[in-house]
């Protein structure tokens, strides 16, 4: 912000709930009721439980790396180059940037006239 570099948190899974519990038909349809829950990994319709070592070595990964705090790759003013999708090889400004969606809108001039476009961080660069 301000010129200065910014350090935010990264999250491991956006999007996705982890979640340890015993599987009853009571406890799945707690899960599977709630508004916010679209689908479940695994099965048709049926989660599928992870083993104990995946678990730990989930549990260790987020342990050790993600209360790991990373810079922020990208800010607002800066010149981005887009590396993938339909505006592929053209050069714009970033207007807007949400460092913890790893999403930005960038201005980007086609047949004369300045265009927003929305883009994920994976298919831009800084120039």
């Amino acid at each position: 912000k301000a010129g200065k570099r910014v350090k935010s948190e990264k999250k491991f899974f956006p999007g996705y709930i982890v979640i340890q519990m015993t599987m009853t038909n009571e406890t799945f349809s707690l899960v599977k009721l709630h508004p916010q829950v679209v689908m479940f990994l695994g099965q048709k319709q049926k989660p599928v439980a992870i083993t104990e070592e995946e678990a730990n070595r989930l549990i260790k990964q987020i342990e050790d790396g993600s209360s790991a705090i990373d810079e922020a790759e990208y800010e607002v003013g800066q010149e981005i180059h887009i590396i993938d999708g339909p505006f592929m090889n053209f050069n714009g400004v970033a207007t807007e940037v949400d460092n913890l969606k790893q999403k930005m809108v960038v201005n980007v001039l086609v047949f004369g006239r300045e265009t927003s476009v929305s883009l994920d961080f994976s298919q831009v660069e800084k120039v």
